[in-house]
């Protein structure tokens, strides 16, 4: 604005202009990166930077054995026994925060998934748990089931209610791992999932 009298009408004209183009400007720089973290979620890639996912190397792509059997194992004693989540990582790894993996545990990142705005897509990464252990953990969380045929999205149910099926067709309400899972996430959500249930 150096040069332009900004007293008369044509000064005005000039800031106005100016302000419009600085304004489109921002408009397309946060365009792009839209369309960029779009095309990363596409093409399966993951998130960049912040924290390494747990279970996952510093690349967030390869597969940290010691800490995938701890999500693993916490995740079999949970649905075979009831054993809660806690219980097993405070015993296979006490150095990690059981919320921690609780949240692993619904996070469609560990089933090999790529969360982004509400749409998933297929991950380049290989997944901690499989697909049916996964949907298994969201019947009892109340968190969203996916059904994949070719590796690709199919369906995304909704929230379940905090329920599970009992053998014999009857229903009873989730262990104190998931109790109260709706109460819990109004106040905290990640993306489709809770961030820190019980």
């Amino acid at each position: 604005t150096d040069g332009v009298d900004t007293r008369g009408q044509a000064g005005k004209m000039v800031l106005t202009v100016l302000a419009l183009m600085a304004e489109m400007e921002s408009d397309n720089i946060s365009m792009r990166v839209k369309d960029r973290r779009r095309a990363e979620a596409v093409e399966g890639r993951p998130h960049s930077g912040g924290r390494r996912p747990y279970g996952y190397e510093d690349d967030k792509v390869t597969i940290r054995e010691s800490e995938a059997k701890v999500i693993r194992e916490a995740a079999t004693a949970f649905l075979e026994d009831g054993t809660p989540v806690r219980t097993t990582v405070k015993v296979l790894d006490p150095d990690v925060r059981p919320h921690v993996v609780l949240g692993n545990l619904r996070n469609p990142r560990y089933a090999g998934f790529r969360m982004h705005l509400g749409e998933m897509s297929p991950g380049a990464w290989e997944p901690v748990l499989d697909l049916d252990t996964w949907n298994r953990l969201q019947q009892i969380y109340g968190g969203y089931e996916v059904t994949t045929a070719d590796g690709r999205v199919v369906w995304i149910t909704g929230r379940s209610g905090g329920r599970r099926s009992e053998p014999g067709g009857t229903s009873s309400p989730a262990s104190s791992d998931a109790a109260s899972a709706g109460e819990r996430c109004g106040r905290t959500r990640v993306g489709p999932t809770c961030a820190r249930p019980r």
